[in-house]
């Protein structure tokens, strides 16, 4: 319990409820009822590499700021009735700002209940192993996803003081965790920034509201993490969160996911997703990339597998040829030539909605229930366009599921498009789907 404030941050300062800093092993800590309130600063940019960002940063978590390479966070938990981390610029997270170590069984105090099973006759408890056990756990505890659309309101420029439709009940009220970034910087449930040697597995999010407000395009915002570049994989991961993305003015090029916002691996290919699990709902206020499970996927190819979503997927600006929404990917941008996208054993049953819900007007433009929209890069057509392969595979739009979009509204997976706009074809013919 207590109150971190500081007003006068530096690139490389650290705050965190149990550590600033930690290289060593955090085991079985709780921290309730804290207030953190940090200025913070950010000046990397979607450009710069994982050690800038890193060095270009304020790092805020509730457990620890930095997780080191040599850190392990395990089993740490943020618990409480109300906790607060707001933090105007850099990486902040409701365990980890940053994380470059091991997060493990962490979150909310709902973990251990859901990420654990108990064994008969005294046995200790095993971590789950199959993400069909992690739903029927989840089940048990009761969690599922909001039931309303966000109900639109011109009168009120900030997100957090939206209201669910029909029922009138504040979007960011009773939540144990209020995680905001007010000016520039990454957020995530569990760590805003993944590094290339961070791995994260088998941690939840509880009744939590993260929200990130900076008018940046380089920043990632996450029920889980916010920006991922490891190169490991992760999985059993599973967000109830309220995840919100919210700008100024009306602009395209933002992005938010249930479990990672902007998937950015440029080190190396053939990582895994596995198993992960997202209820909460997604919203782009005055933009339009909302994903279920990845907000964005750029960089290197990788497999997306066995991940369902469950939570509402909802969007607020229209724009000629851009924005999209989908329960698994919103967008994969900018793929690297001859990797291998892979979407696998994946289901969604998230609504997708509009501005005022149940509309087409003023949202995303290609919608669908597992890949959104495909951007390829210009080119001058033939073998100069890009070569890389899209496998969707086994994967299931559920039924009763509601899509509304302002151009393409699919099933299974939505538009290819190009930063050529007029024509598309040229940049689009060697991909393989």
């Amino acid at each position: 319990k207590g109150k971190i404030k500081e007003s006068g941050s530096a690139a490389g300062n650290c705050y965190g409820g149990i550590a600033g800093k930690n290289s060593g092993r955090l085991f079985n800590c709780e921290v309730q009822e804290i207030t953190c309130e940090v200025q913070g600063i950010y000046t990397a940019t979607s450009t710069s590499t994982a050690k800038e960002k890193e060095e270009l940063a304020s790092h805020i978590g509730g457990i620890a700021g930095k997780n080191e390479e040599t850190g392990s966070i395990v089993e740490c938990r943020l618990a409480g009735s109300s906790n607060t981390i707001s933090a105007g610029s850099g990486m902040a997270g409701g365990i980890a700002g940053y994380n470059n170590g091991r997060i493990e069984l962490s979150g909310d105090s709902i973990v251990e209940q859901i990420m654990q099973e108990a064994q008969s006759a005294g046995g200790s408890p095993q971590k789950v192993e199959n993400v069909q056990q992690l739903i029927e756990l989840a089940s048990g505890m009761k969690l599922k996803a909001d039931s309303q659309y966000v109900q639109w309101n011109d009168n009120n420029p900030h997100l957090e003081n939206f209201n669910y439709a029909n029922r009138g009940s504040g979007i960011s009220k009773n939540r144990t965790l209020t995680l905001t970034m007010s000016v520039n910087g990454n957020v995530g449930g569990i760590t805003a920034y993944n590094s290339p040697k961070g791995s994260v597995d088998h941690c939840a999010t509880g009744n939590w509201y993260v929200s990130n407000k900076s008018n940046a395009i380089g920043v990632g915002t996450g029920g889980i993490i916010g920006m991922n570049e490891s190169e490991n994989d992760l999985s059993f991961l599973l967000n109830q969160a309220f995840v919100g993305r919210e700008i100024a003015k009306d602009d395209t090029n933002r992005f938010a996911g249930g479990i990672i916002g902007n998937q950015n691996n440029t080190t190396a290919s053939g990582w895994k997703l596995d198993s992960c699990v997202n209820y909460g709902t997604v919203y782009c206020l005055r933009t339009h990339y909302s994903g279920g499970i990845l907000g964005q996927w750029t960089g290197t190819g990788g497999t997306i597998e066995n991940c369902h979503n469950y939570g509402n997927l909802q969007t607020t600006y229209q724009a000629g040829w851009v924005g999209a929404a989908a329960g698994i990917v919103a967008q994969l941008y900018h793929a690297y030539d001859n990797n291998e996208y892979n979407i696998i054993s994946c289901k969604n049953f998230g609504n997708i909605y509009g501005r005022t819900g149940r509309n087409t007007n003023n949202c995303a433009n290609d919608s669908a229930g597992i890949l959104g929209n495909i951007t390829a890069f210009k080119s001058s057509g033939g073998e100069s366009a890009q070569h890389y392969t899209i496998q969707v595979l086994d994967c299931v739009n559920g039924p009763g599921v509601e899509i509304y979009s302002n151009s393409m509204a699919s099933g299974i997976v939505g538009f290819f498009s190009s930063d050529n706009t007029g024509k598309i074809a040229n940049d689009t013919g060697n991909i393989k789907l």
